[in-house]
């Protein structure tokens, strides 16, 4: 066998092996960064893929369900309907059928290159033992970043278009740098 076909047949080989090693993950714009804080020296970071789907009812109400996927299957998901009125009752849930109370917290309308987003904030089990968490919604951009009240983590979302995530992350470090409304229930 000549140099040629050996190399020709190692290319085969090496994209049939990415090939099943990438099966069942799913081909998305998103993913989530998972960040844990343990201590000053002791930060866990995952990130995952993330797909999201997104059904406008008439009413205007946003219907979100978000594939969280881990080791390349859905390991969980959260469902959300949201609306931008302050006076609808909002709801999550999570995996399977369980759900938690969410609230509308406050709102906060952010000003970039002269364009402006408001970020709406929800509180999920307020008052919860083991699992209160703030959670940060934009009508055009979904959910953006959530963050445990109870523990040092959070989720944020980030995209594969360049525009679309320098927006996530200067979003993300806007709400993270704004104590009043990062912290205020």
């Amino acid at each position: 066998m000549n140099k040629t076909k050996i190399l020709i047949l190692l290319i085969f080989i090496a994209a049939a092996c990415r090939d099943v090693a990438n099966k069942g993950a799913p081909e998305t714009d998103l993913s989530y960064i998972d960040t844990r804080y343990h201590g000053p020296n002791d930060v866990k970071t995952i990130i995952d893929p993330l797909m999201k789907t997104e059904n406008i009812t008439k009413d205007g109400v946003h219907k979100l369900t978000y594939y969280l996927y881990y080791e390349n299957k859905i390991s969980d998901s959260i469902k959300y309907s949201l609306k931008e009125d302050t006076s609808y009752r909002a709801k999550i849930e999570v995996s399977k059928n369980t759900s938690y109370r969410i609230t509308y917290q406050r709102d906060r309308t952010y000003l970039l290159n002269g364009n402006r987003y408001k970020i709406y904030k929800y509180l999920v089990s307020q008052g919860g033992y083991d699992g209160e968490s703030s959670h940060f919604w934009n009508p055009n951009l979904g959910i953006i970043l959530i963050r445990s009240n109870t523990w040092n983590n959070q989720y944020s979302i980030t995209s594969k278009t360049d525009s679309v995530n320098a927006l996530l992350q200067t979003l993300n470090l806007l709400i993270l740098q704004d104590d009043k409304f990062l912290k205020e229930n």
